[in-house]
């Protein structure tokens, strides 16, 4: 790729970014993430908590605006997720007229994807998706800053952040807390290419590691099984063995006995 048509093609995510940035009114894949209203940050079905110094790369290409409808009680479709409508950032946000109609109502949601670079959960991907304000505000926060490098002339367009909390408290709610976004470094796409590729060499050679164990594990357990059943033969066979001796030396003294009982006989009938 020449310099001018990378020159162009960051031009062009720029504006996209600023035009999706200042549509997500902050006033107003693989695993996803969410913050939740306890102020903690979590992903994955098992919804494990992000570590507190652990550094996250957000991917500029990966932003997305659109909208999505929840349910409500209103129409009996409370908790419901009925639609969604996502786009790349670089596109214009969807007007929501032009939506189809549900059984409760559309909000605006944005979508980030960033992988963990640090700490236990290294090398993992999220999603990032929101419709709330500080959602929202977050995604215009990063948003910006990327546009901000970019329009800059730096190469290393891609935010590393660290994911925490703020808060404040509501007159009828109490304590309230918000995402927050701290950008700590920032890298290119270039060195984020680079990582995200070293991260699918080291889980391909874990999962590589994995299935040989796993195949070893199976080796070893048939060759237990296959043991214990010869052990089991072998003593199946030596009590076989010992049943048979044992009943022929019983038969050996009882041969004797019947032929001392009948000469007892005989001799009480002579007297």
């Amino acid at each position: 790729m020449s310099n001018n048509t990378q020159l162009a093609e960051m031009t062009n995510l720029a504006k996209g970014l600023a035009q999706s940035a200042q549509s997500s009114d902050a006033g107003g894949d693989g695993s996803f993430m969410k913050f939740t209203k306890f102020g903690e940050w979590v992903w994955g079905s098992e919804q494990t908590e992000v570590e507190d110094d652990a550094l996250w790369a957000v991917h500029p290409q990966g932003f997305q605006h659109g909208w999505i409808a929840w349910g409500d009680k209103a129409h009996g479709t409370n908790g419901q997720k009925l639609g969604e409508e996502m786009v790349l950032a670089t596109d214009p946000l969807p007007p929501k007229a032009g939506l189809p109609e549900v059984k409760g109502s559309w909000a605006q949601q944005i979508s980030m994807q960033m992988v963990c670079l640090s700490g236990m959960d290294k090398g993992t991907k999220v999603s990032f998706n929101s419709c709330s304000m500080g959602g929202r505000g977050v995604y215009k926060k990063i948003v910006n800053a990327v546009v901000a490098q970019i329009t800059s002339g730096a190469s290393d367009v891609c935010p590393v952040v660290e994911l925490t909390n703020d808060n404040y408290i509501h007159k009828e709610h109490g304590k309230i807390f918000t995402p927050v976004v701290n950008v700590d470094d920032w890298k290119s796409l270039a060195e984020l290419n680079d990582i995200l590729s070293d991260m699918e060499d080291d889980g391909a050679e874990a999962a590589e590691d994995a299935s040989s164990a796993l195949a070893q594990l199976d080796a070893e357990s048939e060759a237990a099984r296959a043991k214990a059943q010869a052990k089991g033969e072998a003593k199946a066979a030596k009590e076989a063995k010992a049943a048979e001796a044992k009943a022929a030396k019983a038969a050996e003294a009882a041969e004797p006995e019947a032929e001392e009982k009948p000469a007892r006989r005989r001799r009480r009938r002579t007297a």
